[in-house]
């Protein structure tokens, strides 16, 4: 979030000025997904699957609970 907002405000931006961020994300869910997904992505491997996502929507509002686009953001292949 900060390379974000860094990148859309400059680097002189600081993230300390009072600025509120409002977010769907349930950080318990989001660890519990980005948890699913890295054993997931093993029992995949057996079938030469490198990847999987996840994406969790509340249904009463529409809301992203938690989102994970990948096992490993870093990995380039």
């Amino acid at each position: 979030m900060k390379e974000y907002l860094e990148s859309n405000f400059g680097k002189d931006f600081d993230i300390e000025s009072g600025i509120k961020i409002y977010t769907t994300l349930d950080p318990d869910l989001q660890e519990k997904a980005e948890s699913l997904i890295k054993a997931q992505v093993e029992k995949n491997k057996l079938r030469s699957a490198t990847s999987a996502a996840l994406v969790a929507i509340d249904n009463s509002n529409g809301g992203v609970l938690s989102m994970v686009g990948s096992h490993d953001y870093w990995d380039t292949e």
